[in-house]
Formats: structure tokens, sequence, C-alpha cells
């Protein structure tokens, strides 16, 4: 590379010092590798769910899972505790799409829940307004496997 060119280098990791840490952490906004999505949500899932039946003893039956189920993390967004569903909303707070587990509740069904509206109200931009266990925002491409693994646990009746 000459020195005209100031672009971006990788430089060579010694990656004999991980060994030393408890921990790495990850981020995926691709900043130095584009991920394979539906591979890392595969893995981060069953990461998650092989934590849980190893020290909380959760049922094995927690990695049972459907390709088909797998796929829900595209469509969750926020975990709603207060109602037990996990949901996509749209831009103005509308409940687009919510599950129980994994069933897809009908309009009616959102309706009963949140009005004719269909509004999520108890959202705020700022987490520290609400209570620790009404809701979860899933933000990151870690936190959507939170959504699968929680319609797990609602499937199997663990939480």
């Amino acid at each position: 590379m000459d020195s005209g060119d100031q672009g971006f280098q990788l430089k060579k990791i010694n990656l004999s010092i991980i060994d030393s840490y408890d921990a790495i952490g990850l981020d995926v906004d691709h900043t130095l590798i584009n991920y394979k999505q539906s591979a890392l949500h595969k893995m981060t899932f069953r990461v998650f769910a092989t934590y849980l039946i190893q020290h909380h003893n959760f049922p094995i039956e927690l990695l049972q899972i459907s390709e088909e189920e797998l796929k829900l993390y595209i469509e969750c967004e926020i975990i709603d505790y207060k109602e037990g569903l996990i949901l996509k909303l749209g831009s103005n707070l509308e409940v687009l799409v919510a599950f129980r587990g994994f069933t897809k509740l009908s309009e009616e069904e959102i309706c009963k829940i949140y009005g004719k509206e269909k509004i999520f109200t108890r959202f705020n931009i700022d987490k520290t307004k609400a209570g620790p266990h009404e809701y979860l925002v899933l933000s990151t491409g870690f936190d959507t496997a939170l959504g699968v693994l929680y319609a797990c646990m609602i499937k199997l009746k663990v939480y």
C-alpha cells in the first residue's frame, strides 16, 4: 500500500490472547465483515437455549425448533411481557403482527388486547421509564434470537 492511500487496513491480530478472556463481545453492524444473518441467528439461539438448559434447568425440548419457527425473528421487534406476546410495530406504534408463542394472533385478538387502533401505548423511547418486566425491545441481531427463545418458552409453558 503506498503512502498516499489512507484507506482502512486490517492488522494481523494475535488470536491467542482470546484465551485470557471470559467473554467476547461481537457487534453485528457489518463494520468489518458481512454476516450470514440466518446462520448467526441460529447460532445465537442455540447458545442462549443451551445456556438456559445447562445452567437453569430448562427442558432440552427448548432446542427442538423447526426452521419455520426459527424464522420468527424476522417479524419480531418487541416482547410484551405483560401480555405474553411478541410484536411487530408500525411507525406509529400500531401493532402490525402479534404472536403468542409461535401462533399468530388475528386482527380481532389484537384489538381486544390493544384497543381498536391497536396501539402499543406502553412503549417509550426512553427505556428507563418502562418497568423492568413490561417489555423488551429487540434491536440487534443478537436480541432477535431472544424473541424466538421467548416463543419457545411460551410454547413449552416454561415462562
